[in-house]
């Protein structure tokens, strides 16, 4: 479980990114067309929540080696929401 009925599915590498997959078991993408402005207050939400990651032990070396996080945001059958990107850059101190 992630949060508020939603599941991260699996995470796996795309680049020098790692991609965590998190499905709402109980929403389709023609709901969130249906309701744009609750759609997008979530996104926003998440926007800011991924900075979380960045004191994420694991994600160090990721970080490290100039890769990121994404949290891609699908339905139950796999059409995309909308996705949240943490960059290296925004975890490293300057």
């Amino acid at each position: 479980p992630y949060r508020d009925g939603l599941i991260i599915d699996s995470a796996h590498r795309h680049a020098d990114d790692i991609v965590f997959m998190v499905r709402f078991a109980d929403a389709s993408v023609a709901m969130a067309k249906a309701k744009p402005e609750l759609f997008e207050a979530l996104r926003r939400d998440e926007a800011e929540a991924i900075v979380q990651l960045c004191a994420e032990p694991a994600m160090k070396p990721v970080y490290a080696a100039g890769g990121g996080a994404r949290r891609r945001f699908v339905d139950a059958n796999g059409a995309v929401f909308f996705e949240v990107t943490l960059k290296a850059s925004d975890c490293i101190p300057h």
